[in-house]
């Protein structure tokens, strides 16, 4: 299957990082079944892929695998069409 990487963004550096990415799993994995969810095909991290500004300790780096949706993002098709709220609910 297709699939997109995600590199997720944290608001935070250390545990509180891997928390946040970890949070974000979850939700994915609780959804999964879902017909308007995207399927997870997984989580990885890696030591060393960036280094912090200083340019010493290096940071891990996440990568969240997604099922590749070819047909655009949400924002795009909320911009270009008008959709009533009865035919976005379905």
């Amino acid at each position: 299957p297709d699939v997109v990487v995600k590199i997720p963004k944290t608001s935070s550096a250390g545990p509180a990082a891997e928390e946040e990415v970890k949070q974000e799993v979850a939700m994915l994995s609780s959804a999964q079944g879902h017909p308007h969810i995207v399927k997870f095909h997984g989580l990885y991290k890696r030591r060393g892929a960036w280094q912090n500004e200083s340019g010493g300790k290096e940071l891990l780096c996440w990568a969240i695998a997604l099922e590749h949706c070819g047909g655009g993002d949400v924002f795009d098709l909320a911009v270009k069409s008008v959709v009533s709220e009865v035919v976005a609910g379905r």
